[in-house]
């Protein structure tokens, strides 16, 4: 098997860091999905309708990082390739 360089290391680590801040630091944790979207039906009110920052829909996933629900937007491609290469990266 060969070697990660300190630089490849690196940068993972990094990107790592990246996807789960982002995906799970500082949200609120739900137990199920239901109760997530219980949450996101309180955020949405009367509208009905909820977006976030970057005025894309918001909906419930669940985080690979600490197993719970949270509340989101549906992400980028990009993110998604991110994220698909962190889960890969997390100790069975």
């Amino acid at each position: 098997m060969k070697e990660e360089s300190v630089e490849a290391r690196r940068a993972r680590e990094t990107r790592n860091s990246r996807v789960r801040e982002k995906t799970c630091y500082g949200k609120t944790p739900y137990f199920t999905q239901r109760d997530a979207r219980h949450g996101l039906k309180r955020l949405k009110g009367s509208s009905g309708y909820v977006e976030s920052e970057q005025g894309v829909p918001m909906s419930p996933y669940r985080c690979p990082f600490c197993s719970s629900w949270h509340i989101g937007h549906i992400p980028s491609m990009r993110a998604l390739e991110d994220l698909a290469a962190t889960i890969r990266d997390l100790p069975v």
